[in-house]
């Protein structure tokens, strides 16, 4: 993320900064890890987080959406927390 872009937080607050941008296909294996945290970004809003219970039915709906990002560098944004865990924020369609 760049200047001027909004900031993200994680759901304990941390700040997710340092994100990489990559498309929904390059994002499979990141939503497929257990210690992910894993969100989506609706336009100009919070993060919703995707409880553990829903990852299987998310990542399979992740799966038809790949190819059709609307970005060409990608719709998914990866980070690391400070504990090493990774977080995936899918992005909502443009505003």
């Amino acid at each position: 993320m760049s200047g001027g872009e909004d900031v993200l937080h994680a759901p304990d607050g941390e700040l997710l900064t340092h994100g990489r941008r990559v498309t929904h296909r390059a994002a499979r294996p990141w939503l497929r890890r257990d210690d992910a945290l894993v969100g989506v970004w609706p336009c100009d809003s919070l993060v919703e987080w995707v409880p553990a219970a829903d990852r299987p039915a998310f990542a399979a709906q992740e799966r038809r959406a790949e190819g059709r990002d609307c970005n060409v560098a990608g719709d998914v944004l990866l980070f690391r927390l400070a504990d090493g865990r990774p977080v995936v924020v899918v992005q909502g369609p443009p505003c």
